[in-house]
């Protein structure tokens, strides 16, 4: 039992168990990124220690015999499946854990194959939840819990540890099964809200307003296949072995990478997806039939269009900046239509702008808006490069002709 013994004498070890902070889990992640061997050892004393009741959180000579016991009772008998911890009471400052029902945790147990065979993953099974109606980021895992995040940018890492840090200071357990290749999370980035998610397998994701992502607890298997509704930018961590594969809802349409940065923006809403590469080799798969796909190959600065109207993908070298300035809340673009730009101010202001006659759909412009001034200021601006006259209608309505 020596190799538990050593982590109870370590304070670091009780102390992060109990008062996790982003610098411990920084230290114990990396210390399993040195030490993978110790992994199991980790994760089994770490789930022992939170059920253990103690006042002060320092482990008198009675606990540590008490959890021996534990160990010792627990290897000898046959393994359960570990239930999924309760979120602490601290979350209570981002919104209420709401109770969800039956049908939210069945839509979740998918089937993970090919195209054309059983469709592993549809949209459609996700509850009916308006992105209008959020005023917050909603993080949905597996276990049916549900988070509100009320921040305007917020962050959602999840670990080696199967942790769930959010906004570098909360942390809470993700679901035991995620070995299971179907436990899915969900997190719904309302309008006027960005948020990044840093994945298990160390890729980073910066979802943009009005965006679902889907997304596995933990990568097993051949892939690494998330699913997206809205826009994202993509720094994905390397692994030939393992190639990231974003799916969305063109079933026909997927893009494939090993290691590389790209930006997708997939509304639901938009006549076109498109893919912009920035760094490394994308390869977006068209597929022709259940045993076909035709790939197109997008190297650095080159830009991707699926028409959904026609089924077909065209290539184009674009200034990379257009499509990912976002990120920095900056909206950059070179001959635009004034309808699609105006788009996006809706999107990243959760206001509705009202394009008046026909003229105004047709001109294009060429410019940047500093999206971090206040709204009114944006639209003035985008106002004049329009050459449009902007009429305030109320607080989240406004008329351009």
């Amino acid at each position: 039992m020596s190799q538990y013994s050593k982590y109870l004498d370590d304070q670091r070890f009780i102390d992060w168990i109990y008062h996790p902070t982003a610098k411990n889990n920084l230290y114990w992640e990396s210390f399993l990124v040195e030490h993978p061997e110790e992994e199991e050892t980790i994760c089994h004393l770490k789930n022992i220690l939170q059920s253990l009741k103690t006042k002060d959180h320092d482990l008198t000579g009675i606990e540590k015999k008490e959890i021996l016991e534990k160990i010792l009772t627990h290897l000898e008998r046959p393994q359960k499946p570990t239930k999924v911890r309760r979120l602490p009471l601290r979350f209570m400052r981002y919104a209420a854990i709401l109770a969800i029902t039956v049908g939210l945790g069945s839509y979740f147990v998918l089937e993970w194959g090919s195209w054309g065979a059983k469709e592993e993953f549809s949209f459609d099974t996700l509850p009916t939840t308006s992105l209008d109606s959020l005023t917050e980021t909603q993080l949905i895992l597996n276990s049916g819990q549900q988070l509100g995040i009320s921040n305007t940018k917020s962050t959602v890492k999840y670990t080696r540890l199967g942790e769930v840090i959010v906004n570098d200071n909360d942390t809470l357990a993700t679901s035991k099964t995620a070995e299971n290749a179907t436990a899915l999370n969900q997190l719904i980035v309302p309008f006027g809200k960005r948020s990044k998610v840093s994945l298990s397998d160390g890729s980073v994701v910066h979802l943009n307003a009005g965006s679902r992502f889907v997304f596995p607890e933990k990568f097993n298997g051949n892939d690494r296949k998330v699913f997206l509704d809205g826009e994202a930018f993509f720094e994905v961590a390397s692994n030939k072995d393992q190639p990231f594969i974003v799916k969305t809802l063109e079933k026909e349409l997927e893009i494939e990478v090993v290691g590389t940065k790209f930006n997708v923006s997939a509304y639901a809403t938009d006549q076109h997806i498109l893919a912009v590469l920035t760094e490394g080799e994308v390869h977006i798969n068209k597929a022709i039939n259940p045993f076909y796909s035709k790939k197109t190959k997008l190297q650095p600065g080159e830009l991707a269009t699926w028409n959904k109207a026609d089924k077909g993908i065209g290539v184009q070298s674009v200034n990379t900046d257009d499509y990912t300035l976002w990120m920095e809340g900056i909206l950059q673009f070179e001959s635009q239509s004034v309808h699609h730009v105006a788009k996006k101010i809706e999107r990243f202001y959760n206001i509705q702008i009202n394009l008046e006659g026909t003229t105004a759909n047709e001109i294009r412009i060429s410019g940047k808006l500093d999206l971090s001034n206040d709204v009114e200021k944006t639209l003035t601006n985008f106002a004049v490069v329009s050459a449009l006259k902007l009429n305030k209608m109320n607080d989240k309505t406004y008329g351009m002709k």
